[in-house]
């Protein structure tokens, strides 16, 4: 493929830009998180913890359709063959779409059911099937926005994913401080927000895939399940591990609602926040090495692949460990920043 120092340029030039999308990803629940903490209280807070096995199920399907697009388009690439790229990543977007307006249909029409089961208790049930109802209208972006933006940064026009990542960001949080500080709304209208904000970048985005420059095209005389399928295979592994890390979630939902109620829940939910640094770091630094995987397999460049590799997991150690060590120091500083005071401060240290 080619030499080792050019690899080396090639993840450096995609890895911010992929972090950043990875980050704004997920980025809504942290700055909602230090909105809602500090004028909406810890009720907002737990409402938004009790929500996170349900985000995590969808960014767990999400993460899988993209990482398993990502290396079937990618060996396609690699075989010059530019129709089967364009035919796995419009089947992947199709299906996503089609999973996301399930999501939304059912969220909209059983918000208390789906709270119930994530762990609410009756003190908490309304805020959280509010929370909810808001979050529901933007599941379709939610599931194939990482997708579209995967493909993207990899063109000409590679700053329109950045772009859309800003313009996402300043939406939502304009969008929070406009509904809760100027017209003194509740919950419900955080989510929305942030629907909204995902609903605007995923048109940016989707527009930037008609442009001439964009390396793959939306055909829709391309759909075909036999991709879907595929990519659900070659990314099972993404999907398995945040489906048990939703579990996980789902589990410490019901333990702290018994032992702490919402105290413990809004903790629990500053410090899963807190940590989306650490799975955007994690996640674009496995993007950008699979999809220069996926290319170098589909060229037969074995060299290339165990070079990328080696390259990767110096990254990964490296900024992991920095950004965990800053929040062992200081997470108590940084739990304050939520507006969390008194016993749920105790929490959050605790956690």
């Amino acid at each position: 493929m080619k030499n080792n120092s050019i690899l080396k340029s090639e993840y450096l030039k995609m890895l911010p830009s992929v972090f950043l999308i990875m980050l704004a990803t997920s980025a809504y629940g942290l700055l909602n998180s230090l909105i809602v903490g500090n004028f909406c209280g810890s009720k907002g807070l737990a409402a938004m913890g009790i929500i996170t096995p349900l985000t995590g199920m969808i960014y767990a399907f999400s993460s899988m359709m993209n990482f398993g697009t990502l290396s079937v388009c990618g060996n396609y690439f690699g075989e010059g063959k530019i129709k089967g790229a364009n035919s796995a990543f419009t089947t992947s977007l199709i299906c996503g779409s089609a999973v996301g307006a399930v999501l939304t249909l059912v969220s909209l029409i059983f918000p208390r059911l789906i709270s119930s089961l994530l762990g609410s208790n009756v003190e908490m049930l309304d805020s959280v099937a509010d929370y909810l109802k808001g979050m529901s209208f933007g599941m379709i972006p939610l599931m194939i926005n990482s997708t579209i933006c995967s493909y993207i940064h990899m063109g000409k026009k590679h700053h329109w994913a950045i772009i859309s990542v800003i313009i996402q960001i300043t939406i939502n949080v304009a969008l929070d401080f406009y509904f809760i500080l100027c017209l003194n709304k509740g919950i419900f209208y955080v989510g929305l927000a942030t629907s909204i904000g995902s609903i605007t970048a995923m048109i940016i985005l989707l527009i930037c895939t008609y442009s001439k420059d964009s390396v793959v095209k939306i055909k829709p005389s391309l759909f075909r399940f036999s991709h879907f399928v595929n990519s659900i295979k070659y990314g099972s592994n993404s999907g398995f591990m945040e489906t048990a890390l939703a579990i996980r979630n789902l589990v410490i939902n019901y333990y702290l609602v018994n032992v702490g109620g919402a105290d413990a829940v809004s903790a629990w939910s500053v410090m899963l926040n807190v940590g989306i640094l650490m799975v955007a770091l994690s996640d674009s630094n496995v993007e950008v090495s699979q999809i220069l995987f996926s290319i170098s397999v589909g060229e037969k460049d074995k060299k290339s692949v165990k070079e990328i590799w080696s390259f990767a997991c110096k990254v990964g150690r490296i900024t992991t460990g920095v950004v965990a060590l800053i929040m062992i120091i200081f997470v108590k500083k940084i739990a304050m920043c939520f507006g969390l005071t008194g016993q749920a401060l105790d929490y959050a240290s605790f956690l």
